[in-house]
């Protein structure tokens, strides 16, 4: 099956995606003396790669929203209000970008970007459990700023790894993510 041609081309095309962003899934460095085989740096793949994981990102909002958030009392957010927090912190993150040069600003919204996946990956496995049991709302509460504190801990990280250390962009997405999580729980 693998040898059928449009299976092939989207096998051949997925490895691509997957091994030109391999520095921005994973972002570790390689030890002094250790062979690296990542390939080079390509802004196609990375692009693709972060529009694919914006899309998923946006779509993961609807049983978030139905799903989850809605169970807990602080939240009063109707989805389009959600999403539109969503696009905001996407736009500030670009604008951020923009003052960063090409290179950094896109190593820089491909770990923001890989955050947020994280973030909601992160996310499926406490949907799945309230939507089986309807876990009590302190629960869900609690998971959410366990979540955030290892999503703020890996941001820090992932900023290093992608040499992104002004203390002003650190400084703004806290801000953004203070922001956005009073926004979302008021």
């Amino acid at each position: 099956m693998g040898n059928f041609r449009p299976v092939k081309w989207f096998l051949q095309r997925l490895y691509m995606l997957i091994s030109y962003n391999r520095k921005v899934i994973v972002a570790r460095k390689c030890g002094s003396g250790k062979f690296d085989c990542s390939p080079a740096f390509n802004v196609f793949y990375r692009v693709v790669f972060m529009l694919i994981g914006l899309v998923f990102n946006s779509m993961m909002l609807v049983p978030l929203h139905t799903d989850l958030f809605s169970e807990v009392p602080i939240y009063h957010l109707s989805f389009i209000q959600l999403e539109a927090a969503h696009l905001s912190f996407v736009v500030i993150n670009c604008l951020i970008a923009a003052y960063l040069g090409t290179r950094r600003s896109i190593e820089y919204l491909g770990q923001v970007n890989m955050l947020a996946l994280i973030a909601i990956v992160l996310l499926i496995p406490v949907t799945i459990a309230n939507n089986l049991i309807r876990m009590n709302p302190s629960i869900v509460v609690t998971c959410l700023f366990i979540l955030t504190i290892f999503i703020a801990r890996e941001y820090f990280r992932r900023m290093n790894y992608a040499n992104v250390t002004s203390g002003g962009v650190a400084a703004i997405n806290l801000i953004c993510l203070a922001a956005f999580l009073i926004y979302l729980f008021h």
